[in-house]
């Protein structure tokens, strides 16, 4: 799609805080594929790791396994009371935050074996490795807390003690020393410091009520929040300044960003996925929303391809090409 503006497209303006233009165009998008994964069931994270072709899918008692190659399901790990997310690190294993046990399960990528159960703390979330100091990041929604795990030892190294009581959503690391939380309940973004396992900032949000999920963009230092109520805020990762804010589906738990093709997508409780251009100086074009499927709020997108996968309320996944 053309990044060019012309007069097909409508501009808007904000002229309080001369915050940058929103530019509405279309977007085409590919038919949705779907593979069957089991009963409907409470989707939570999907994860993609691009060097495996691999998408882990945390749901209920399992985490699906998907081979994105085949397409076709690889496996499935099961025996969990709450599969949440999954992250995978750079020496090949991988956890899985159940949230009613209040725990983060090790597994080896390769062959799906238990390796190893590490205690959490209450209502194990959403779970980012950051690659600088080779940790994990539990978010402990419940508890308000952020296990620490070392994947050398699998142990936990820390508990970071967060103030403004649970919520914690999606998380992102820079790979720069800093992890950013979307802090639903204080109404704020939190930046962590990864290597002293400390909170460093909270980042306050004006007009979005239950930040749920949020993207990086790392080369222009900008962080991406969806707000429960059909919004998306943009603030600046040094300063915490909000720079933009964008209309979405109402709903989105997690946000995606695309360095490549210089996009920001948002799925949404109203089956649709928004489909926003960046471009320079806060320029941002909302393109028409991508239809998704009923219960679709989280997604992971293959970078190579440009592929954003989803899960239905009827247990497929599923993906478009935006």
């Amino acid at each position: 799609m053309s990044r060019r503006t012309d007069k097909s497209f409508l501009v808007l303006f904000f002229k309080k805080e001369r915050l940058p233009f929103l530019l509405l165009a279309c977007t085409s998008f590919a038919s949705a594929q779907g593979i069957p994964l089991g009963a409907p069931a409470k989707w939570k994270y999907l994860t993609l790791v691009p060097a495996s072709h691999t998408i882990y899918v945390a749901h209920g008692s399992e985490v699906t396994v998907v081979d994105t190659a085949g397409p076709a399901i690889r496996g499935r790990i099961g025996g969990f009371t709450g599969a949440k997310g999954v992250a995978v690190a750079a020496n090949g294993h991988g956890y899985v935050t159940d949230s009613k046990a209040g725990t983060v399960r090790v597994f080896d990528s390769r062959t799906l074996a238990t390796l190893a159960t590490v205690p959490a703390a209450a209502d194990a979330n959403a779970i980012v490795y950051d690659a600088p100091t080779g940790r994990v990041f539990a978010m402990n929604d419940d508890a308000d807390t952020i296990t620490v795990i070392d994947t050398v030892t699998d142990t936990p190294v820390a508990t970071i003690e967060l103030p403004g009581g649970e919520g914690l959503e999606s998380a992102a690391s820079d790979g720069q020393g800093h992890l950013f939380v979307a802090h639903s309940a204080g109404q704020d973004v939190l930046r962590i410091d990864t290597r002293r396992a400390v909170l460093d900032e909270r980042f306050r949000l004006s007009g979005c009520p239950k930040p749920q999920g949020l993207a990086l963009n790392v080369a222009a230092g900008r962080i991406y929040v969806s707000c429960e109520s059909g919004l998306l805020v943009i603030l600046d990762s040094r300063s915490g300044r909000q720079v933009a804010s964008l209309p979405i589906g109402p709903g989105s738990e997690t946000v995606l960003f695309d360095a490549a093709r210089h996009r920001i997508y948002a799925p949404s409780a109203d089956s649709t996925l928004s489909v926003i251009d960046v471009g320079p100086a806060d320029g941002y074009r909302l393109g028409k929303p991508v239809p998704t499927a009923p219960g679709a709020r989280t997604a992971a997108e293959d970078p190579a391809t440009g592929r954003v996968y989803f899960v239905g309320g009827a247990g497929e996944l599923m993906s478009v090409v935006p």
